[in-house]
């Protein structure tokens, strides 16, 4: 028996229109009208462009203090501009490396990497709003106990 969890993970990729990751991509393209297929596949690109954008978007917030901070977590001293700098180029660097660069075609490698991050959105998404449904906040616990 599926984890309800995982059950929620899978209705989300179909309200969506996308397809979910436990099916096999290849066949469930070809059963689909062409007009359908090619509407998920726009909208998982769609989809996966937005997570990379948020992606550098954050890294790129790490330059200034505040941003360091409210990403880190760090509330001491915190690492100079010019670090905090080169901290943000390494990671655009490597997010580009993992998830393919723009206008060129993504190696298998790296389209494992955007299902994985498509995957890993979608579920963080759904355990979100589980948890604040639930009452559990930031700090983990439950607010009834």
């Amino acid at each position: 028996m599926k984890n309800p969890r995982h059950t929620m993970v899978e209705l989300r990729f179909l309200e969506l229109g996308l397809i979910p990751p436990e099916m096999d991509l290849k066949s469930s393209l070809r059963a689909l009208d062409p007009d359908d297929a090619r509407k998920s596949k726009r909208k998982f690109r769609k989809l996966h462009r937005k997570i990379k954008s948020d992606r550098k978007k954050k890294a790129v917030a790490r330059v200034t203090r505040r941003g360091y901070r409210k990403i880190t977590g760090r509330m001491g001293s915190i690492v100079g501009r010019e670090g905090r700098e080169h901290q943000s180029e390494k990671i655009v660097e490597n997010l580009d490396a993992e998830l393919g660069y723009v206008g060129t075609d993504p190696n298998l490698r790296q389209n494992n990497a955007r299902k994985m991050s498509v995957e890993r959105h979608i579920s963080n998404e759904i355990w979100e709003s589980l948890d604040w449904d639930l009452g559990i906040h930031d700090d983990g616990l439950l607010e009834n106990q």
